[in-house]
């Protein structure tokens, strides 16, 4: 696929959901995708492979969040895989201080190749299995300060992760899950065990087979 058929895919998924990149972006978008064409099966990223879906399911859809990180600077992304939402968010506001954690060292390595060759700064990667006993490693990483906005996408946190993550949380902070689905009212008013509330921050679809969300839990 070219730069010019790239940009123009991505920029039309991009006009649906109201965020707008410059030139440099879809540069870096376009290294992205070549770096995670290379790596995508030698390390088993992700089991999509093909180039326009990478487009849609990885990059348009990472950015979904886009509006929900205006304002904030610093971001943890848990459970990034081969950096996602966070890196498409990082190069989307390149202001934000973005945190990346993975339990698989692989991933993590392949994380910081993509933030070594996007140039990016203040843009950092881990791996760190998260759980009460992973506090230290985490206020480590993190540099003892508190952050605006906590993702999930790959994963679905439990009661014992949003406890555990809740700490790490600035004063208005938030923490934000995408999903494949919207949830009925009743599961938005009951979840982890009728602890937290879900609020639907997001709605799209990008086509009728792949209907997005972005859950705020509080």
């Amino acid at each position: 696929m070219s730069f010019e058929e790239f940009s123009k895919k991505l920029l039309k998924l991009c006009s649906e959901i109201n965020v707008s990149l410059d030139e440099k972006q879809l540069k870096q978008f376009f290294q992205y995708l070549h770096i995670y064409k290379k790596w995508v099966v030698k390390i088993n990223l992700s089991s999509i492979e093909e180039e326009e879906e990478i487009i849609q399911k990885h990059f348009a859809d990472s950015l979904l969040g886009f509006s929900l990180i205006q304002g904030k600077r610093t971001c943890l992304d848990i459970g990034s895989g081969a950096g996602f939402p966070g890196i498409p968010l990082k190069i989307a506001n390149p202001s934000l201080v973005l945190f990346s954690v993975d339990a698989k060292e692989k991933k993590v390595f392949f994380q910081k190749q993509v933030m070594r060759t996007l140039g990016f700064k203040k843009a950092y990667s881990t791996n760190i299995h998260i759980d009460w006993k992973a506090r230290a490693d985490l206020d480590f990483f993190l540099k003892g300060k508190k952050v605006d906005i906590i993702l999930f996408r790959a994963i679905k946190p439990n009661k014992e992760m949003i406890d555990f993550l809740k700490a790490f949380l600035s004063e208005n902070g938030k923490i934000f899950l995408y999903t494949g689905r919207s949830f009925n009212k009743a599961e938005q008013e009951n979840t982890f065990e009728n602890i937290y509330h879900l609020n639907k921050e997001i709605e799209h679809a990008f086509d009728q087979k792949y209907p997005r969300a972005i859950y705020s839990i509080c």
